[in-house]
């Protein structure tokens, strides 16, 4: 039992250890052959071989099991493995062990245009970050210039649409076209042209390891748009070509028609070659420091928990993505919704280019209506209270976000914004900037609903990240879910309330929660008219990112859905006197249609006109309901790794030394960083919180017969367990330094 808590303690040593590392020289030259031999267009799959690889020692060497073919992109110098992150790689020795010991292999790989050549290396060493580049080859990218990644965006005005995409290089010329018929594209107007440098954002991996140039960035807006009408469009630039004709329907009058949209949150990106992503480092830390026994069993039980959890890739996206881009095809939609955590890049930046490909069937076929996530954002201030001590987004802090999307108030840094579609009035805001009361975008908000036409717009939905009622258990200060949404329901609900805001649309907790009509924790149900007399909040979390796993064990009264693991995304119909939302998901990665799971109507009378003295009196009547859970409990493994998970994500090897320090003063990392001192991560009552967990899980649950997923879960489960027990045991007293949470 000491050893696996010595293989522990290896493994925060690795991490800090990780950033000083040199590159080795080179031991043996590879013979590495790929077809094609270059890339070209917006996607192309390339078959890469190796051969002559020297013997790796499979009986002993760690080291050498982590054998990596690594693509990166090309910075015009040869491949350099501790100061740049390859953007996918995988382990010859899981692909093919037999051939892996006869040091060959091959495997075929998915690249999007990055707009710049790719290398290919075979790495040997403990970690892609610690290896020596045995041989490589590079992909010449033929068209660095074509437009790519389109994507459509909502302006303030509802007769006008947004179009941004990207080149290489900055062109001259460029331009959007579009018009009612595919083949009279007779409207034109010039684009303009912005980019981000690494100076633009706020280091760590971002403008670090994980750097990625975006090239050029073109938007323009086409104007004058007509109600209720389908228009198609195209954009390019004279010396890169002209993108393909992209179709979209804007919607209608409030009155005339149906407003259709999508809505989700917290995606990401897939890889649809089954190769792995640098967005986490826990698998490859857990690599190259556990030094277990077997390296082949360690290996196999990471590569599970990251494909089947989504640790580094959400994978969920694998099946969300192909379902919106089906949707997107029927051609009657008129808008998408996303709340935040989009692209999940972690400050990996080419991760945006493969986000924006994926879904491009989505963007070009509607405008998207965004607010930023703690992934993006991660710098939000609520007065006293830091929602994000910074590495959320790896040090993006909202430039890709704001360059690459160009939602409204983009130019001016300020991630709040409204819009009309059709009945609906949308707010969208950011819980990562302040919103406390008297701040600039709180003012916002309060103005903004105030001045509602409910005759043009009788419907309002606020779209922003971070819930403000969710079914969660952790409480901890000052980012636990629990804690953040009593923050917010204290700023913001009254005034929800008060303006009679029909819906709040949130992520963040990966699941699909909805409450009932909800004033102050109470359920209101509706008025005589049959409208809700208070705001229903949903919770669309589920599109990608790994199953938050949460829940009370007894549900609050205010909870009518609440369902893990799910993935999926909602759609929406509204007319004037009816708001209809439907949301899909399942619990498989295979699923060609994903089921309904939930749908809520709300209604108003024909002629409803708001009643702001009713809302007041529904606010002030309304007793306060009950919020906070009476244990914690949980069903995943997720909740119960985090802690381990997020100390070895850590982007910093000082706030890595902290995090290590309050685990206990014996460890390594702690004597080599004994004088750091930053804002506390975890505690000691964080093993009591995981130990719960764990010992909940394994009473409660046990795998189904014959279900090789749920086995992998269950041994990765009774790993979990022995290392939260020891951990518990060893450090289930606070360090010195170390704050006791209440």
């Amino acid at each position: 039992m000491g050893g696996r808590m010595d293989h522990l303690t290896r493994i925060f040593a690795a991490c800090l250890l990780a950033s000083a590392y040199l590159c080795h020289t080179s031991q043996a030259t590879a013979v590495m052959e790929a077809s094609p031999t270059t890339l070209s267009g917006e996607d192309t799959w390339v078959e890469v071989k190796w051969s002559g690889m020297a013997p790796p020692n499979a009986s002993a060497a760690v080291a050498d099991y982590n054998d990596v073919v690594a693509l990166y992109l090309s910075n015009g110098a040869p491949v350099d493995p501790t100061t740049q992150d390859p953007f996918v790689y995988v382990y010859p020795a899981l692909i093919s062990k037999a051939d892996w010991l006869l040091g060959r292999g091959s495997y075929r790989f998915y690249i999007v245009n990055h707009r710049v050549d790719v290398i290919v290396a075979y790495l040997r060493g403990k970690s892609y970050l610690d290896a020596d580049v045995l041989g490589s080859l590079t992909l010449n990218q033929t068209t660095p210039n074509i437009p790519m990644q389109v994507n459509m965006a909502v302006t303030r005005d509802p007769s006008a649409y947004r179009v941004t995409w990207h080149t290489g290089s900055q062109l001259a010329g460029c331009s959007a076209r579009w018009g009612t018929s595919r083949t009279a594209l007779v409207n034109a107007v010039n684009s303009t042209t912005s980019t981000y440098t690494r100076s633009d954002l706020c280091g760590q991996t971002a403008g670090g390891r994980g750097w990625a140039s975006p090239g050029a960035i073109h938007s323009a807006v086409m104007s004058g748009l007509q109600p209720n009408t389908r228009y198609y469009y195209q954009v390019g630039c004279p010396s890169g070509g002209r993108s393909q004709v992209f179709g979209f329907r804007t919607p209608p009058l409030p009155g005339s028609g149906a407003l259709r949209m999508l809505a989700w949150a917290d995606h990401g990106a897939y890889n649809p070659d089954n190769s792995r992503s640098v967005l986490g480092t826990f698998a490859d830390q857990f690599e190259a420091a556990v030094g277990t026994p077997d390296p082949g069993l360690a290996l196999a039980l990471i590569s599970s928990l990251q494909n089947t959890l989504g640790v580094g890739v959400q994978n969920a996206a694998w099946v969300v993505t192909p379902a919106l881009v089906r949707e997107a095809k029927k051609g009657t939609y008129h808008a998408a919704a996303i709340n935040g955590d989009l692209a999940y890049a972690y400050g990996s930046l080419q991760r945006w280019d493969q986000w924006l490909h994926q879904v491009q069937g989505v963007s070009t076929a509607m405008p998207l209506v965004v607010s930023p996530g703690n992934h993006e954002s991660d710098s939000m201030m609520l007065d006293q209270y830091a929602f994000s001590s910074g590495e959320d987004s790896g040090g993006e802090c909202s430039v890709p976000y704001r360059h690459r999307l160009q939602p409204p108030n983009v130019g001016a840094k300020k991630d709040w914004y409204s819009t009309e579609l059709g009945p609906v009035h949308f707010l969208q805001f950011s819980t990562e900037q302040n919103f406390s009361r008297g701040s600039e975008q709180y003012n916002f908000i309060v103005s903004d609903l105030a001045s509602v036409n409910r005759t043009r717009t009788p419907w309002i939905i606020a779209g922003f990240h971070r819930p403000i009622y969710v079914d969660d258990p952790d409480n901890n200060e000052p980012t636990g879910n629990c804690r953040v949404s009593a923050l917010i329901r204290e700023q913001l609900e009254q005034i929800f309330v008060e303006n009679q805001v029909d819906m709040t649309w949130t992520g963040h907790v990966h699941a699909y929660q909805r409450t009932c009509p909800v004033v102050k924790g109470t359920c209101v149900g509706t008025a005589s008219d049959r409208t809700s007399r208070g705001p229903v909040h949903v919770v669309m979390g589920h599109a990608g990112g790994a199953p938050s796993l949460v829940t009370f064990p007894q549900k609050p009264t205010w909870l009518k859905v609440d369902l893990v693991p799910t993935y999926g995304y909602c759609t929406l119909v509204a007319s004037r006197t009816l708001l209809n939302l439907k949301c899909y998901g399942g619990n498989t990665t295979n699923a060609q249609k994903l089921p309904l799971i939930d749908e809520v109507k709300l209604r108003k009378p024909q002629g409803w006109t708001p009643s702001k003295a009713a809302a007041e009196k529904v606010w002030k009547d309304t007793p306060t309901g009950t919020f906070s859970p009476s244990t914690y409990t949980s069903f995943g493994l997720t909740s119960a790794m985090s802690q381990i998970i997020k100390v070895l994500e850590s982007p910093t090897p000082e706030v890595l030394a902290l995090a290590v320090a309050c685990f206990g003063p014996q460890t390594e990392v702690y004597r080599l960083s004994n004088n750091i001192t930053l804002p506390l991560l975890y505690n000691h009552q964080a093993w009591e919180f995981q130990y719960s967990i764990l010992t909940f899980m394994k009473a409660a649950w046990k795998p189904e017969p014959n279900n090789a997923t749920q086995a992998t879960w269950a041994a990765a489960l009774n790993w979990a367990y022995d290392v939260v027990v020891l951990g518990r045991q060893k450090y289930g007293t606070p360090a010195p330094g170390c704050r006791v949470l209440p």
